[in-house]
């Protein structure tokens, strides 16, 4: 499919994900960035919260409009003269079922996608994961996979699980936030790590809470007592559980320790992770945004929650830095955290990576 003017990649977005997860604004926030780059980007914030708009902190960025029909008729009529549009569907993890009463908004939702690929708009999918996914979630993702001009997944694991279930798939691009990653490769960090970020999530199942705390405190007792540590909230619903945590933490030290709520913001979240080592999380971006200011991360994952996290550490050769268990002794504990500060991430090759298959995508013609 080529397109008759051969200009920029004229590149549509309209946001909508989960508000309340400052991991889903950054990624976000870096496909725009990235498109911005290598195209023109035309903006519809419509759908967004003012705080989610803001932490995106893209006013400056393209052309912007105040609805999405505006956005979709100007897209529409760019496409009929020729022109080479992309519209960047929202990128995250895709997990769960459907729920009944949002089957008529899906149908809505893809018959719009229809029409776009039917104006020969370049509907876009990039820097998705897939686990868990109910029936009728299956069933609409692997019709909408058609009407897709590109589709990437974010890593192997994916891949398999899109693959088995026949969605059309094109690949494996790295998660968007890589794109905030230096450019320098990093180097092995302090063993016992000084500063310790840690951030969870406690509603997956029941019991989450109870074996995160079993290893938080494992944590604490393991490392010297002089270790600082700094609890970070980027998911709002996490907070109460998180504020639980810390204070099973002071109880344990006796001294008070630092809480952070980071969910409303990309650069304070940055900020939070600033001065530390390491990062422990079984959230996929509090693990990316933190490592990219440690430089060093351990990731927790129990049975077949967090598969998105596992790919990841799949990707870049970090399974040795994986926590798999709901109550690691103190011997297995220490010995990933000796890994995780000897294996840095190198996330500014995940970086070249992303950039070079958005290139490609936008200057294809």
């Amino acid at each position: 499919m080529t397109c008759a003017v051969k200009n920029k990649a004229e590149c549509f977005f309209s946001p909508n994900t989960q508000f309340e997860n400052v991991g889903d604004a950054l990624i976000n926030r870096e496909m725009i960035k990235l498109a911005a780059t290598y195209g023109r980007v035309h903006l519809n914030l419509s759908r967004c919260p003012h705080i989610f708009a803001e932490t995106l902190n893209v006013d400056h960025v393209g052309l912007h409009y105040s609805s999405f029909m505006g956005l979709l008729i100007h897209m529409l009529s760019l496409s009929f003269k020729g022109h080479c549009c992309y519209y960047f569907l929202s990128p995250g993890g895709y997990v769960g079922e459907i729920k009944l009463c949002d089957i008529p908004s899906k149908i809505l939702n893809s018959l719009v996608l229809v029409l776009m690929w039917l104006f020969k708009i370049r509907v876009c999918l990039v820097g998705v994961s897939y686990e868990r996914l109910g029936l009728r979630a299956r069933m609409v993702q692997k019709l909408r996979s058609h009407f897709f001009y590109c589709h990437f997944v974010r890593d192997e694991l994916s891949k398999h699980y899109a693959q088995y279930y026949k969605f059309k798939l094109d690949g494996i691009v790295p998660d968007l936030a890589f794109n905030i990653f230096s450019g320098t490769p990093l180097e092995k960090g302090p063993i016992p790590p000084r500063r310790v970020a840690l951030s969870f999530r406690t509603d997956q199942y029941p019991a989450q809470i109870e074996h995160i705390q079993k290893t938080v405190i494992e944590l604490v007792d393991l490392l010297p007592p002089e270790t600082d540590y700094i609890f970070v909230v980027q998911v709002e619903r996490d907070q109460k559980n998180m504020e639980y945590l810390k204070d099973s933490v002071e109880q344990r030290l006796g001294r008070s320790i630092t809480l952070t709520i980071a969910h409303k913001s990309i650069e304070n979240c940055l900020a939070s992770y600033a001065g530390c080592d390491l990062v422990i999380s079984n959230r996929l971006h509090a693990l990316l945004i933190g490592a990219s200011q440690t430089g060093h991360m351990v990731a927790i994952i129990y049975n077949d929650k967090n598969r998105k996290i596992e790919g990841i550490m799949a990707e870049l050769n970090l399974q040795g830095a994986i926590v798999q268990t709901s109550a690691p002794s103190s011997k297995e504990l220490g010995a990933i955290i000796h890994r995780a500060m000897s294996l840095p991430v190198q996330g500014f090759q995940q970086r070249q990576k992303l950039h070079e298959a958005i290139r490609t995508l936008l200057q294809t013609n």
